[in-house]
């Protein structure tokens, strides 16, 4: 039991960096082969909760590589949701190691919901996760780390429903991720990430502003997210963040562009083709490069 564990936790361990550095196949094997040797470990000590705690993790890192492939993780949610059922069975129900594990199932299962059973089915696992991250906040209301999933889960879920045309829901759960953002910031201050995400939060209020036709709150949204980026003016950020920055700066010119705000906009436009000749690695790829191309016409 122990040797097959421990080999277990080496082969998930290897699982986890081949595929994050993108060698999903290879990670694949290596998940199978730790979920094997789990499943091994448990014939001998069927009530290891740890093994078992294990093997759910090892199934759901598994299902995350699938996705990231594009391929269904649906198998491996359906083991992973097996395994878990014993695990919890076994456990005293306010233990918050089971809302931390069942937190982490709804996460890959929105994934494979918006991947292949719609946004529909995706904001169910969305709206799920967010009710376990309320309830264990009422004793933990600080707890960054919560805070941080739920607004994540908000923006992703709401980034669905802009995309499926649905800006007025979009609006609602935006309004409730600003809350979240706001507390996120004020308990780090320092931290890149909520600070990236706080200002990211307006280029989304503004596009769904955008989508009703609200062109003068639009631009407001992205006027506040242009000012909120400044912060990434004088820290390295992940390229990814730098591209939002540059969004906020091409979509405040376009919205002002559409107000037929012709000085503002060329100035705006100006300010971004800038940015795109500071960072030019950023901008080298759809849609960003796009966006220079407009940006040159509006100047």
């Amino acid at each position: 039991t122990s040797a097959n564990a421990e080999m277990a936790a080496l082969d998930a361990d290897v699982g986890a960096l081949l595929g994050s550095a993108g060698k999903v196949a290879l990670a694949m094997l290596r998940f199978d082969s730790a979920a094997k040797r789990y499943l091994l470990a448990l014939k001998g000590a069927d009530k290891n909760g740890e093994i078992r705690f294990e093997l759910i993790r090892t199934y759901l890192a598994a299902g995350a590589a699938a996705l990231n492939d594009n391929k269904t993780a649906a198998p491996l949610l359906a083991q992973a949701q097996e395994q878990f059922l014993k695990w919890k069975a076994a456990r005293s129900p306010d233990n918050i190691e089971i809302d931390n594990m069942q937190m982490f199932m709804y996460r890959i299962q929105y994934r494979q919901a918006l991947a292949f059973d719609g946004a529909e089915a995706a904001l169910g696992f969305s709206d799920a996760e967010i009710a376990i991250i309320d309830k264990v906040m009422v004793s933990a209301s600080q707890n960054t780390n919560n805070l941080a999933h739920k607004l994540s889960a908000l923006m992703n879920s709401s980034l669905d429903l802009l995309d499926n045309k649905r800006a007025k829901e979009a609006l609602i759960r935006l309004d409730r991720a600003i809350v979240v953002a706001d507390q996120l910031t004020k308990l780090d201050a320092e931290n890149v990430n909520f600070a990236g995400s706080n200002a990211r939060l307006y280029t989304h209020y503004g596009r769904a502003l955008l989508a009703l036709g609200q062109l003068g709150e639009a631009r407001k949204a992205f006027q506040k997210s242009v000012t909120l980026w400044h912060f990434a003016d004088a820290v390295d950020v992940l390229p990814y963040m730098r591209r939002q920055q540059g969004e906020a700066n091409f979509l405040l010119a376009k919205v002002y562009a559409e107000e037929k705000d012709v000085m503002n906009a060329r100035k705006e436009a100006r300010s971004f083709l800038q940015f795109a000749e500071k960072y030019p690695d950023i901008v080298n790829k759809i849609p960003a490069s796009q966006w220079v191309d407009d940006a040159k016409l509006i100047v």
